[in-house]
This record gives structure tokens, C-alpha cells and sequence, in this order.
């Protein structure tokens, strides 16, 4: 079963994440160390703990939280 495609805009300035950083996924711009504006669409219904692959798995998220407007991630 295919999830949802996540996919990140190439960034000017580059992030740097490592396994165990905590990643933000909303759709609108949040004070967060490491948040990225992306179209949430049905990302608030995937439940916790599952994982999302984001730029064809490039980068492997595990959903840790959910709020009203953002997702908490955690980078595997």
C-alpha cells in the first residue's frame, strides 16, 4: 500500500539532519529548530509511530506526535 509522497524544495542555506532529530511537518511557518512548510493534506490521520519516507526515502521519518496543525517527527 503506497502512503502519502512528501517531498522537500531543494533550501538555500541546506539542513543538516541526523538520526533522533526532532523534524516539525505543518502547513504554515512555525518557530521550530527544524520545520518544514509542506501541504498536510491527510498527514494529520496517519497514525503515531508510523513511518513516512520523504524524497523517495531519502529521509525516513517515524510520526511521534500530533497537534492541531503540525506533525512531530522524529528522524530515523
Amino acid at each position: 500500500v503506497k502512503g502519502p509522497e512528501l517531498r522537500i524544495s531543494n533550501l538555500t542555506d541546506g539542513v543538516e539532519i541526523k538520526e533522533g532529530d526532532e523534524i516539525i511537518l505543518s502547513n504554515k511557518s512555525l518557530k521550530f529548530d527544524k520545520c518544514f512548510v509542506i501541504p498536510l493534506n491527510n498527514l494529520l490521520e496517519i497514525p503515531l509511530e508510523k513511518e513516512i519516507f520523504v524524497d523517495d526515502g531519502c529521509l525516513k521519518l517515524k510520526v511521534t506526535g500530533k497537534e492541531n496543525d503540525y506533525v512531530v517527527t522524529k528522524a530515523l
